[in-house]
């Protein structure tokens, strides 16, 4: 699921994605 992951990054830039996934 990387559009998740890049939603995330646009959405959160400065919360890390990584603890989402």
């Amino acid at each position: 699921m990387m559009m998740v992951w890049v939603l995330s990054l646009i959405l959160r830039p400065q919360m890390n994605p990584w603890i989402l996934f």
